[in-house]
C-alpha cells in the first residue's frame, strides 16, 4: 500500500470507526489530518473538543515522529494545564495551520518507523 493509499485509509476508518479503533500509525495519521484540518476550518477547539484530553498525548507523539517538534510542543503544553490560554491555543493553531516542520513526505518517515513503533 503506498502512502496516499495509507492515508486514505487511516482517515476513513478513523472517521467510520473511531481513532480508538486504529493502529498506532493510522492514528498517528488521522490525529494529525483532524489537526489541520480543524484547525484550517474551525480552529484549535474544535480539536480539541473532539480529542481532549485522551488523545493529546498520541497527538504529542505523532508530530513528533514526523518531525514537527515545535507542533508537538505546543500540543504537550496545551495538554499539561487545565484550562490553556488564548494566546498559547492561537500560537499553536497558527504551528499546525502553517505545518510548521513538516511537510507531506515526513508522512513516509512514520511508514517506514511501524515496525519500531
Amino acid at each position: 500500500m503506498g502512502l496516499d493509499e495509507f492515508i486514505e485509509a487511516a482517515i476513513s476508518e478513523g472517521n467510520r470507526n473511531g481513532v480508538g479503533a486504529l493502529s498506532f500509525e493510522k492514528r498517528a495519521v488521522f490525529l494529525i489530518s483532524e489537526a489541520e484540518i480543524l484547525c484550517d476550518m474551525e480552529g484549535i477547539d474544535t480539536f480539541l473538543h473532539h480529542y481532549a484530553p485522551a488523545w493529546i498525548k498520541e497527538t504529542v507523539t505523532a508530530f513528533n515522529r514526523i518531525g514537527a517538534t515545535d507542533i508537538a510542543q505546543g500540543f504537550e503544553e496545551i495538554g499539561s494545564v487545565e484550562a490553556p490560554c488564548e494566546q498559547l491555543l492561537d500560537r499553536v493553531n497558527k504551528l499546525v495551520t502553517g505545518r510548521v516542520g513538516y511537510e507531506y513526505s515526513a508522512f513516509e518517515n512514520l511508514l517506514n518507523q511501524r515496525d519500531s513503533l
